[in-house]
């Protein structure tokens, strides 16, 4: 199980990562960067309450 939470942790932060790239080099779409990325956080919170 800890190593199914480290990758999740690891994949989830390269998607932030990724994210916040897009919204160094793509502003125009900061509204749906910043709704993926909080979609993102709800998705962790959410697999985290159910262990």
């Amino acid at each position: 199980m800890q190593t199914n939470i480290y990758t999740l942790n690891k994949e989830v932060e390269c998607l932030k990562q990724q994210l916040y790239d897009l919204l160094d080099n793509e502003p125009w779409a900061k509204h749906d960067i910043l709704r993926i990325s909080k979609r993102l956080d709800d998705l962790i919170l959410q697999f985290y309450s159910l262990n």
